[in-house]
């Protein structure tokens, strides 16, 4: 058996919240931590703030929001350093930081923070969405065995259902968890743990893990498959830079001076749009949707009649395929 490495030695002193280790990491990765934190709430704070400052300099104002989310994810250092094996050769800090930064912590974060987060899985207890709860209680039974990964045989047979009603029943569930950018509690796509081949950007930051698109464990119906093809085949058409701020928006839940900054730096990588000013970060992001929508009714007229899917639902539903796939340049 061959000897453990010092990154794993070290995780696993982390692992077992030696306070050594805790001082040394902290001490050298202060700077990250802070940035993951303000990241994450940086969908708008209130109230007093300090201003940290980097080693590099750069200002980042802390709230208390951000002190409380710099301590949850000293707690997730702890807790995934117990994982760490070193595989595919992945130092430490690559391993620790794409953990951190992932959209699967992210969304820990999120119910961390607020049990009615923006991406809201169904809890073993029988969670069921109000646009399905107010259908009455059958389908809220249905619902929870669809979301249990059930198929429509085992659901007619536990609720004694005949197998067309019962597809009818799923069927309207679909329509109404679309119609209000909730899909993503019927479909959730698998997440790799760790990913060899971490994306960075230039300065070296881990940006994320990569979402896998395998095949779906759950019974969805055909029109449900069609839908979300038509969806994912409608972005990947996205020319480069819309599709990149749309990522940095959504997925990455970046403000608009920030992604505005990050796009000018990197301006001559995407000649598919102009920016002159911050606004036309918010310009590019509304065409891109308004485009998507018209491209949508277009191409898949019969699917659009069939969801009577409105302006308002759609960029829903394009807002929670962000931030359920990272999709890359």
């Amino acid at each position: 058996m061959s000897e453990k490495s010092s990154d794993q030695i070290f995780a696993q002193e982390l692992c077992n919240k030696d306070i050594s280790a805790i001082a040394d990491f902290q001490q050298k990765n202060t700077d990250e931590l802070y940035f993951i934190a303000s990241k994450f709430n940086n969908r708008g704070e209130t109230g007093g703030s300090w201003t940290y400052h980097t080693k590099t300099g750069r200002p980042i104002k802390v709230s208390d929001s951000i002190s409380d989310t710099y301590l949850w994810l000293i707690d997730q250092v702890f807790i995934k350093s117990c994982n760490y094996e070193g595989r595919n050769n992945a130092t430490f800090r690559t391993y620790i930081f794409t953990c951190l930064n992932s959209k699967n912590t992210f969304i820990d974060w999120k119910r961390w923070k607020s049990p009615d987060s923006l991406i809201k899985y169904p809890k073993k207890s029988g969670y069921i969405p109000r646009v399905i709860n107010i259908l009455g209680d059958i389908y809220g039974k249905v619902f929870i065995m669809l979301s249990q990964y059930k198929s429509v045989g085992q659901i007619c047979s536990k609720l004694d259902l005949d197998e067309l009603e019962c597809l009818v029943m799923q069927n309207k569930i679909e329509v109404e968890l679309i119609k209000d950018g909730k899909f993503h509690l019927l479909y959730r796509p698998p997440i790799t743990q760790t990913d060899p081949n971490s994306d960075e950007d230039g300065d070296d930051n881990i940006r994320g893990l990569w979402v896998v698109d395998d095949d779906m464990k759950i019974d969805l119906s055909l029109e449900l498959k069609e839908f979300f093809i038509a969806i994912h085949t409608l972005i990947d058409k996205l020319a480069k830079g819309q599709k990149r701020i749309l990522n940095l928006y959504w997925t990455e839940g970046m403000r608009i001076d920030d992604i505005y900054d990050i796009m000018i730096d990197n301006i001559s990588y995407y000649d598919d749009i102009t920016l002159t000013e911050k606004e036309d970060i918010n310009r590019i992001i509304n065409k891109s949707i308004y485009d998507l929508f018209s491209d949508f009714n277009s191409d898949f007229s019969h699917l659009a009649s069939a969801y009577s899917i409105d302006r308002k639902s759609w960029r829903n539903i394009i807002r929670c395929t962000f931030e359920l796939y990272n999709y890359k340049n």
